[in-house]
């Protein structure tokens, strides 16, 4: 994927888009993730921990957090570390599946 030939993944959304796939995506491939702190993002990226949030429309806070990324490269393992772990722990398929069967079952019962 495009993901896997990327080191940052940027996502300044101004729209409450719910918890966009690529941000999940993005941080099982690797990526340094940087997204707007909107809808559901926030509850998946832990700001500084394994990725980095921003304001909407905030394009300094924007461009001071790229700017520390791309100077502190030496820091992306452990973010990158810590993103991927993230989505294993908590987006597994096999889990995702497990959920979405009991909702079903209780839905249906």
């Amino acid at each position: 994927t495009q993901f896997a030939a990327a080191d940052i993944f940027l996502l300044p959304s101004i729209y409450g888009e719910g918890l966009p796939m690529a941000i999940l995506e993005a941080m099982a491939a690797g990526c340094v993730v940087v997204a707007s702190e909107m809808a559901s993002v926030a509850s998946v990226i832990e700001d500084g921990v394994n990725g980095y949030l921003v304001e909407p429309r905030n394009t300094a806070q924007l461009v001071d957090r790229l700017k520390k990324i791309i100077y502190e490269s030496f820091a992306w393992q452990p973010i990158t570390e810590a993103a991927q772990a993230t989505v294993r722990d908590r987006f597994a398929i096999p889990d995702y599946i497990e959920k979405l069967e009991a909702i079903y079952k209780e839905v249906a019962a």
